[in-house]
């Protein structure tokens, strides 16, 4: 209801500005290729945005995404009588921001509204990008983000800029299914029922993200320092109970602690190669929790999440254009985002191409994968793939059709287990206005 009122006071300064709006439309399924083939994702979208120019420094900006949803179950006779189990379609607002340039004073430019802001300079996978939490409903994709809301505010002189950003609402990942899979982390246990803890209030709630960039020469860099939470959680209590002579049940709760993030990014050209690298030291303010077992005649044990409350993320990119215009993005990371802890942290290379042909009618990527190192001792024996060649036609103007293969092969402990058997056909359509 904020929401619809708040479009309704702005309406008027949009219905007597300058108004662009564009939109994005998109069919998206996955088929497995087994022999009993089943779809492993579909969605089905359509992106509405709206810019607004309304004087020479202020600018609106609002997103919306229609989401029409075609995966509800029906799994008995009571489903045929809810029409939430039939097709539906969602409407939500993304993006929605009002930028002012120059205000209060002429070297401070302010945005405030529902926000994705990005930093670091890694492409897509970058382990410092934590100012908004991603979304990872779609297993595949790296570099979505949940939308929240944030005031920011630059400051330029003396060629560098200053930018400060301040969310008094929490907002964690959105994961996919079976992200954080409690039935294998808790063995043995008949029954699980878990909860998670939000932070309450503002000031619990509060997010603040400073980043401090210029150019030296031909480089970029930047410093920054956060004081956030961590976007998916940890566990904070585990209680195991009897329920009867044979069954025992888990009560699991969850929380999202608060961390401290600093760090320094820098790109810069050698030649035609680009460079880039991001770092990173962070601080996890509570790694502690307790497993009662008192019900089961162990007792309370005090245990951790991981040993270390400090931990070290890096990202190191490097890309070049071939003659003939096959580019090709090499990146190495040591941690993903959402992976806390030094020993939780694996190493990744991700390869990404791009091969135009026939004036970028046909775009192929065929090289694009990712490669997980779970134990560098045990390189080729413990670790995981996920190769993605995709093709795509863009013979008509505005149009995309693509196609894509998926190849998992992960090895048990390594993160992209999660979608081992993910094995697929893909096959995609956009049209942009």
């Amino acid at each position: 209801m904020k929401k619809i009122l708040y479009l309704i006071l702005i309406m008027p300064y949009i219905i007597f500005a300058g108004i662009s709006f564009s939109g994005e439309g998109e069919a998206l399924g996955r088929i497995s290729l087994s022999n009993d083939p089943n779809f492993l994702f579909k969605k089905t979208n359509l992106k509405l945005s709206l810019d607004c120019d309304i004087n020479e420094n202020t600018a609106f900006w609002a997103g919306t995404d229609l989401f029409f949803d075609f995966q509800k179950g029906i799994s008995d006779m009571s489903d045929l009588s809810e029409k939430g189990s039939f097709p539906e379609t969602r409407i939500s607002l993304d993006e929605t921001y009002l930028s002012i340039k120059r205000f209060p004073v002429s070297f401070i430019d302010i945005s405030v509204g529902r926000q994705k802001v990005t930093v670091g300079e890694g492409d897509v996978v970058s382990p410092v990008d934590i100012v908004c939490p991603d979304d990872l409903s779609d297993p595949l994709t790296f570099g979505d983000k949940v939308a929240k809301e944030i005031l920011s505010v630059y400051a330029y002189a003396f060629n560098t800029e200053f930018a400060l950003h301040y969310s008094p609402v929490f907002a964690p990942s959105l994961l996919f299914e079976n992200f954080i899979d409690l039935n294998e982390q808790f063995r043995g246990v008949d029954y699980i029922n878990d909860t998670v803890k939000l932070p309450s209030g503002i000031k619990e709630s509060s997010d603040i993200f400073a980043v401090l960039s210029g150019d030296v020469s031909s480089a970029s860099f930047s410093v920054f320092y956060g004081y956030t939470r961590t976007h998916t959680p940890l566990p904070e209590n585990v209680t195991v109970e009897m329920v009867s002579l044979t069954s025992a049940r888990a009560d699991l709760e969850f929380f999202f602690p608060r961390m401290q993030t600093g760090g320094f990014s820098i790109s810069l050209s050698a030649g035609e190669v680009g460079l880039w690298g991001d770092f990173s030291a962070n601080y996890v303010s509570q790694t502690e929790y307790t497993i009662d077992l008192s019900d089961v005649g162990r007792g309370v044990i005090d245990t951790f999440s991981m040993k270390s409350k400090y931990f070290f993320n890096c990202l190191l990119g490097m890309d070049y254009t071939f003659p003939g215009g096959f580019y090709m993005n090499i990146q190495y990371a040591h941690g993903m985002r959402g992976e806390y802890g030094e020993e939780m942290m694996h190493d990744y290379i991700f390869v990404g191409t791009r091969l135009p042909l026939f004036n970028e009618k046909i775009v192929a990527e065929p090289l694009n994968m990712s490669y997980e190192i779970s134990d560098f001792d045990m390189i080729t024996k413990r670790g995981a793939i996920v190769a993605y060649p995709k093709i795509t036609l863009k013979s008509m103007d505005n149009l995309e059709i693509s196609a894509a293969l998926i190849y998992v092969s992960a090895t048990t402990g390594t993160n992209f287990s999660r979608i081992n058997g993910y094995d697929g056909l893909e096959l995609g359509l956009k049209y942009y206005f």
